[in-house]
C-alpha cells in the first residue's frame, strides 16, 4: 500500500510523462503503393471516392505517353460535391480519417468506403499526384504530392511538405445531348480532378479490358438513369472507349418495361428474354382495371400521370452467368447492392425506396413478406419472386406526376391516394412479371402429364378386364385341354381383380364425397370473405341499434323510439342469421350424395338465397335456367355456381356501368357427349387474356388492395377446376358479348 502511494506521488510530481506514437513518412508507401494489389484496383479506389462524393459522372483517361506527358498520365475527374480548403486540410490530408464512418450517406447515396486510405492508391499508379477540387460557392483548392519525398527513412510524416497549386483551373465532366462534355470548374460547377503522372507501369490492351470489366460491375443495370455513369478514354486502345455498361442485364432471365398511359388508363407491357430472344412475346396493352384489380367500392380516378417502370429479374444461380464474363459471386454481390425497386424523379434518385439495406422503405412493396408466406417454386401457380432477385426502377417527372410529391423532410414521397395508386400499379407489374416467368419455366420443363381423374382410370381398367375375360371365353373352346385349364386360372384371376376394382371404386366414391364436402366448405369460406362487407355492416347496425335503444331507455326516452331501434337490431340479426343458415344448408348430408337431381332447382334456390346480398350492393342478379335432370353431387353444382357468383359479385363492383350478373343453365353437347353448361356473366372489367389459363390454378389471384398489397385466396376457380376435372367436364373463361365483362362457364356430362 505504501509503495502504491509512493508511485502516485511520483506521478503527481510529473516524474511519469505520457508518450506518443510518431509516424514514419514511409508508412505512406505501406498503406498505398505496397498494399494495393495492382493498378486496376488502384483506379477502382479512386472511382469509389468519386462515387462517395455524390458524383453521377466519372471520367477516366489513361495515356502511356504523350507530348505533354512523356512519362504517361492517368486522369480521374468527377462532378461530385468537391472539397473546400478546410475539407482538404482536416480530411483529405489526414491519413486514416474517414467521415464515412459516421456520415454514411452523401446526398441520396450510401457511401462505400470507410477506411480513409483510398486516396493513397494514387501512389500505386504513379510518382506524382496533382489534385484540384471545387466545392459549391467556395474557392477552388489544389495540391501536388511527390510520393518520392516520403521514401526517406527517419523522416516524420508531418515534416514532408505538400505544395499548394496557384490559379486552380480544371474541367469537370458534364452530360449533354451528344453524350459527355466538359465544363470549367466554378462556384456552381463542382467536382474533383486527380492527375497522376510518372506512371509506374505501362498499360496494355489486356489491362484496359480488365479495368473496364471491373468498372462495369460498379455501374447500375439501367442505362436510362444517371445515378452513376463511368466513361473511359485511353490512347492504349479504342476498343473500350466510351460509357462503361453494366454486364449484369445479360444475366437476367427477364427484362420488362411497363408504361402507364393516363390518356386511356392502359399499361403497355413489353417482355424480353435476354438468353432466349426467340421466346420474346409481342408487346401488349392492358386496361388498368384488368391489370390492377382493386377491392369493390374502392376504384378511384387514376391520375398519377405518365409512369415508366423497368424490371430485371434474376435467378442467383450458376446457370445465370453461363457464357458470361462475370462470376456467380459477382452477380450475387451485384444483387446484394442493387436489388430493389428504386424511384427516380427527373433522373435523380428518390430515397429511401429500393435501398434493401434499410428496413424503412427498402422493400417498400413488401415482396419479402409476400415470398415468405408463399415460398413455392416457379412450377406452382402461387410462385412469388424474392426481393433480392429483382432490380427495378420507376421513372417519374415533376411535370408529368404532380400528385407524387416529396415529403417535407425531402426523403420519400407523401403517402396518399397517388402514392397508393403507384404501389397498385407496381404490384400489377410484379404479378405480370411472375406470370411471364411461370410461362417461361413451364415451356422449358418437360411436357406435363395429362391429368386423369381416378374414377375414370378405374372405370377404364374395369372395362378393359371385362373385355379381356369375354375375349378369353370366345377362344377357349378352340384351344387344347391344357391351355383351357390355364385360361380358367387367368379367368379366375380376372374375376378376383374385377371384384377388387369394384371395392376400389367404392373407396374412390367415398373420397369423392369427402372432397365434395371440403370443396363445399371452402366455397362457403370464400363467399363469406367476399360478402363479408354486408355481414359486417349488419353486425355494426345490430350493435349500434342495441346501444341506442339502451341509451334511450336509460335516459327515460320514448319507448317507441327504443322499440324502433330494437326493430332495426332484429332486422340486422336476421340478415346475419340468414347468412349462417345459408352456409349450413350448403353442407347438409343429402348434398354430399351422388344421385339424380333437378339441376335447375339446385341453382335456382342458391340464386334466390343470394339475391338480398347482391341487391345490397346494387347488383341486378338474374337467371335463365333450363329444366335439366341428371346424376351429380348437389354440393359440387353449388360450388361451381357459388364461386362463379362470388367472382362476378366482386368484379361487377369495379365497373362504372350498371351492375349486372346473369346466371344461365342449358343443355349442351361437348365432344359428342350430352351434358349441361353452367355459365355466369357480369359487367365487370373482364379477365386479361394473359391470365385466362393461369386463374384456374390454386392460389392465383389478381386482386390488389388500395395500398398495393396483393389480396384474395386464389382458391375459388381452382375448386371449380377440380369439380370439372373429376367429372370429365370442361371449363373456360372469355368475354360476354352483351354484358362486356367476364363469362365463366363449366360443362358437365349427363350421367
Amino acid at each position: 500500500m505504501a509503495a502504491l502511494e509512493c508511485q502516485l506521488d511520483e506521478f503527481r510530481k510529473g516524474l511519469f510523462v505520457a508518450k506518443h506514437f510518431s509516424v514514419d513518412a514511409r508508412t505512406i508507401m505501406a498503406l498505398g503503393r505496397d498494399s494495393i494489389r495492382d493498378k486496376t484496383t488502384a483506379v477502382l479506389e479512386l472511382v469509389k471516392n468519386s462515387y462517395d462524393a455524390g458524383a453521377n459522372i466519372v471520367r477516366i483517361e489513361i495515356d502511356n505517353k504523350s507530348k505533354e506527358f512523356p512519362t504517361g498520365r492517368i486522369r480521374v475527374t468527377d462532378n461530385g460535391c468537391g472539397m473546400t480548403e478546410t475539407d482538404v486540410e482536416e480530411k483529405w490530408l489526414r491519413i486514416g480519417y474517414s467521415e464515412k464512418r459516421t456520415k454514411k450517406r452523401s446526398g441520396k447515396r450510401r457511401r462505400v468506403g470507410e477506411k480513409g486510405i483510398g486516396r493513397l492508391s494514387a501512389d500505386r499508379l504513379g510518382g506524382h499526384l496533382a489534385i484540384r477540387s471545387q466545392a459549391r460557392s467556395e474557392s477552388p483548392i489544389g495540391l501536388t504530392v511527390a510520393w518520392s519525398k516520403f521514401e526517406r527513412s527517419g523522416t516524420d510524416i508531418g515534416q514532408v511538405p505538400i505544395d499548394v497549386i496557384d490559379n486552380v483551373a480544371f474541367e469537370v465532366p458534364a452530360q449533354s445531348d451528344n453524350g459527355f462534355s466538359s465544363a470549367e470548374n466554378g462556384e456552381r460547377t463542382t467536382g474533383t480532378e486527380i492527375l497522376i503522372t510518372k506512371l509506374r507501369e505501362t498499360w496494355n490492351k489486356e489491362d484496359v479490358a480488365d479495368l473496364h470489366r471491373e468498372l462495369s460491375i460498379l455501374t447500375p443495370a439501367f442505362h436510362s438513369t444517371v445515378d452513376f455513369t463511368i466513361d473511359i478514354r485511353t490512347s492504349v486502345t479504342s476498343e473500350w472507349n466510351g460509357h462503361v455498361v453494366s454486364p449484369f442485364h445479360h444475366a437476367a432471365e427477364i427484362e420488362a418495361t411497363f408504361v402507364f398511359d393516363p390518356e386511356d388508363n392502359s399499361i403497355n407491357c413489353e417482355f424480353t428474354f435476354p438468353k432466349d430472344p426467340k421466346r420474346n412475346p409481342k408487346p401488349f396493352d392492358e386496361p388498368w382495371l384488368e391489370f390492377v384489380h382493386l377491392p369493390p367500392d374502392e376504384v378511384q380516378k387514376i391520375d398519377i400521370g405518365d409512369v415508366e417502370i423497368r424490371f430485371f429479374y434474376f435467378l442467383r444461380q450458376g446457370s445465370s452467368v453461363k457464357d458470361l464474363d462475370i462470376t456467380l459471386t459477382e452477380l450475387r454481390a451485384f444483387l446484394d447492392n442493387q436489388a430493389g425497386i428504386r424511384v427516380y424523379r427527373d433522373a435523380i434518385r428518390v430515397v429511401p425506396y429500393g435501398d434493401m439495406k434499410k428496413s424503412e422503405g427498402g422493400d417498400w412493396l413488401g415482396l419479402g413478406d409476400r415470398k415468405s408466406r408463399n415460398p413455392a417454386g416457379a412450377g406452382r401457380a402461387d410462385f412469388r419472386l424474392a426481393p433480392n432477385q429483382l432490380v427495378g426502377a420507376v421513372f417519374l417527372t415533376r411535370d408529368r406526376n404532380p400528385g407524387l410529391v416529396d415529403t417535407s423532410g425531402r426523403e420519400g414521397l407523401v403517402h396518399g391516394r397517388h402514392f397508393d395508386q403507384l404501389k397498385q400499379l407496381l404490384m400489377g407489374c410484379v404479378m405480370s412479371l411472375e406470370n411471364q416467368y411461370r410461362k417461361l419455366f413451364k415451356s422449358k420443363s418437360a411436357a406435363a402429364t395429362e391429368r386423369i381423374a381416378p374414377r375414370r382410370v378405374i372405370q377404364e381398367f374395369s372395362v378393359g378386364l371385362k373385355k379381356l375375360r369375354k375375349g378369353l371365353d370366345g377362344i377357349q373352346a378352340d384351344l387344347p385341354t391344357k391351355t383351357r385349364r390355364d385360361i380358367d386360372q387367368v379367368r379366375d384371376q380376372i374375376d378376383t381383380t374385377v371384384s377388387d376394382v369394384a371395392d376400389v371404386e367404392k373407396s374412390i366414391e367415398e373420397l369423392a364425397s369427402q372432397a365434395t364436402t371440403y370443396r363445399g366448405i371452402a366455397s362457403i369460406g370464400i363467399a363469406a370473405a367476399t360478402f363479408g362487407h354486408e355481414t359486417e355492416s349488419s353486425l355494426t347496425q345490430f350493435r349500434t341499434s342495441i346501444i341506442t335503444a339502451k341509451t334511450i331507455l336509460d335516459h327515460g326516452g320514448e319507448d317507441s323510439d327504443a322499440l324502433d331501434e330494437i326493430e332495426k337490431a332484429l332486422s340486422a340479426a336476421k340478415r346475419v342469421s340468414a347468412w349462417g343458415q345459408f352456409a349450413i344448408r350448403r353442407i347438409k348430408p343429402d348434398k354430399r350424395t351422388r344421385k339424380k337431381q333437378r339441376i335447375e332447382k339446385i341453382i335456382g334456390q342458391l340464386i334466390e338465397e343470394l339475391q338480398p346480398i347482391f341487391l345490397a350492393s346494387n347488383i341486378k342478379l338474374t337467371s335463365r335456367l333450363s329444366d335439366i335432370e341428371g346424376r351429380c353431387f348437389p354440393m359440387d353444382v353449388e360450388s361451381i355456381v357459388l364461386n362463379f357468383l362470388t367472382n362476378a359479385y366482386f368484379f361487377s363492383k369495379l365497373s362504372k356501368r350498371p351492375r349486372k350478373v346473369v346466371a344461365t343453365l342449358k343443355k349442351k353437347r361437348h365432344d359428342g357427349k350430352d351434358g349441361f353448361e353452367i355459365a355466369v356473366s357480369d359487367t365487370g372489367p373482364g379477365v386479361a387474356k394473359k391470365l385466362r389459363d393461369e386463374i384456374w390454378d390454386p392460389l392465383v389471384s389478381s386482386k390488389v388492395d388500395t395500398r398495393g398489397k396483393q389480396i384474395g385466396t386464389g382458391l375459388g376457380l381452382s375448386i371449380v377446376d377440380d369439380v370439372v376435372h373429376e367429372s370429365n367436364g370442361h371449363r373456360e373463361v372469355g368475354k360476354d358479348e352483351k354484358l362486356l365483362g367476364a363469362r365463366f362457364s363449366a360443362w358437365l356430362p349427363l350421367i
